[in-house]
């Protein structure tokens, strides 16, 4: 049965729901029989009840499909296979939504691939912060520069130096920062330099990290 079909029923419905209602209200006027107006009563309430559920499901599934799409449920499929042609063709086109939403996510992630891979062939320190601090790519480089290897967010900076932490802490878009770091008697000194730049409406630090080492 097509779309059309089922559309026109509940136009239809709508249609019965509208002519029951003034129906009701006629005979309630008039005083006609409990009984005719109970009848006409229960015809207005199964016309609410095929209304409110058709619109209820079309609810439900999109409710459901946004909750998939935000915890990120690459499983999610709606079955096509559905008497209901409304359903039916709700469920192609939220199938569609998503299979749209997972090639975006897919070139997403070999965008990053690709911009990491690019990062571990520069010779300077690179560490690519969000505006909260977190630290979100850092190549070899950086971190053989900052002797670390599995930091999150400048905070813990602190931990290798408190002057690192603060130079981090106050960079800003086109100035420098120097610190002298200390590890196993070799005394580097580093110079940081922030690029600020924004992708996917998100704002981003590039931080560039060169070493003058100091005997």
């Amino acid at each position: 049965m097509s779309t059309h079909s089922s559309h026109t029923r509940i136009a239809i419905n709508i249609l019965l729901l509208i002519i029951f209602s003034g129906l009701e209200v006629w005979l309630y006027n008039n005083e006609y029989s409990p009984t005719l107006m109970l009848l006409v009563g229960i015809a207005l309430l199964i016309s609410a009840y095929q209304i409110i559920t058709a619109f209820d499901k079309i609810h439900q599934k999109i409710a459901y499909f946004f909750n998939a799409v935000e915890n990120e449920d690459s499983t999610l499929y709606f079955s096509e296979k559905v008497n209901n042609s409304s359903l039916r063709e709700l469920h192609k086109s939220l199938n569609r939504i998503n299979l749209l939403i997972q090639e975006a996510k897919l070139r997403n992630r070999e965008q990053d691939q690709y911009f990491a891979a690019l990062l571990e062939q520069v010779t300077t320190g690179i560490v690519v912060l969000n505006a909260n601090g977190n630290i979100l790519q850092a190549n070899t480089e950086a971190k053989k520069l900052l002797n670390y290897n599995t930091l999150t967010h400048i905070v813990q900076l602190k931990c290798i130096d408190e002057n690192l932490y603060q130079a981090f802490k106050m960079l800003s878009e086109g100035n420098r920062q120097l610190v002298k770091l200390t590890h196993n008697n070799t005394t580097t000194q580093l110079t940081l330099q922030a690029t600020n730049f924004e992708t996917r409406n998100t704002s981003f630090t590039l931080v560039s990290i060169q070493d003058n080492a100091m005997n």
